[in-house]
């Protein structure tokens, strides 16, 4: 149980680090400069969206893959998705943080099963793919806007559940939860980092001035 409130609290500081950081590199970079850096990661979140569209049989159109400027907020790719409940809605909403999540861990236990991390090209190519994917994986707001209905209808099953005497125990695997929660921390490092080194140029920038 541990190692899944700590896989969790991970998720919610790389959101926000992931935040800060796309919001810094927005303010510093050109669109294009933009689009080229987390193209990869960008793909990822609009294919994940798009193919859960289709396979919940919603209505989807053709993804973007540019970013655009939202004043000071740089807006990553989109799909434009039909009309759908909101349990639908909100499992393509979050289809991208799930899938991000799956791609970290396996590559990072592929990687070490191969031991592969012996390689310097091998660990820069798997620390650009984990800084892609932990950046760009987070929905928006407009991704799970209807995540609140879908939250209250399972809280009032579970509630109902409860008081007719049903009873689920739920043991989560140690071992798992420990490997995720160590390559979900990998991501992290990286942005603070990154963040770090930014801040430094922006200091360095401001005292040459």
């Amino acid at each position: 149980m541990v190692y899944l409130i700590l896989f969790l609290l991970e998720i919610l500081v790389l959101y926000f680090l992931s935040r800060k950081l796309t919001k810094k590199l927005g303010g510093m970079l050109s669109t294009y400069l933009f689009a080229v850096l987390f193209l990869p990661g960008t793909f990822i979140h609009e294919i994940a969206h798009f193919l859960t569209a289709l396979i919940l049989f919603v209505p989807v159109g053709q993804p973007e893959f540019f970013p655009e400027r939202e004043g000071k907020i740089m807006k990553l790719g989109s799909v434009p998705i039909g009309k759908a409940d909101p349990f639908r809605r909100t499992i393509i909403g979050v289809a991208p943080v799930i899938l991000g999540i799956v791609l970290i861990v396996l590559g990072f236990g592929l990687l070490i099963k191969n031991e592969a991390f012996k390689n310097f090209w091998v660990v820069l190519a798997a620390g650009y793919g984990v800084f892609e994917i932990g950046n760009t994986m987070f929905s928006s707001r407009e991704d799970v806007k209807d995540a609140w209905i879908v939250a209250l209808v399972l809280a009032l099953v579970a509630v109902g559940l409860y008081l007719l005497g049903v009873r689920f125990s739920f043991v989560p695997d140690s071992t798992l939860f420990r490997k995720i929660a160590t390559f979900m921390a990998v991501p992290i490092v990286i942005d603070i980092i990154v963040l770090g080194g930014l801040r430094l140029l922006t200091l360095e920038f401001v005292k040459s001035k």
